[in-house]
């Protein structure tokens, strides 16, 4: 089995509802690409406390699999779903995606 990390940087868009972001985030995105993706094993989220402007984010979820591109595949498929359903948000903007293969353990 390979061992993954993959991280999404995201922003607010709306400094005035970042509360509501926040209670989306954590009580119904996550929980729905949590279950999405069985291979997905935990869950991360931090806030970057230096910088000015839009406070930005990073969520990191850690995978374990041996196909990582059928996770991934089976990730973005529910991606899709969750906007079908009306389960995205308009105030969540992505800056990055990053995907990390385990090089070794120290």
């Amino acid at each position: 089995m390979g061992l993954w990390l993959f991280y999404v940087e995201t922003i607010c868009l709306d400094s005035h509802r970042e509360k509501e972001f926040n209670t989306w985030y954590d009580e119904i995105h996550i929980p729905d690409v949590m279950g999405g993706c069985p291979e997905f094993l935990t869950c991360r989220r931090y806030q970057l406390m230096s910088g000015e402007g839009k406070r930005q984010y990073l969520v990191t979820i850690e995978i374990e699999t041996e196909d990582i591109d059928r996770t991934m595949k089976t990730h973005r498929q529910n991606s899709e779903k969750i906007r079908r359903e009306g389960r995205w948000s308009d105030l969540v903007h992505v800056l990055s995606r990053r995907l990390y293969k385990l090089d070794k353990e120290l």
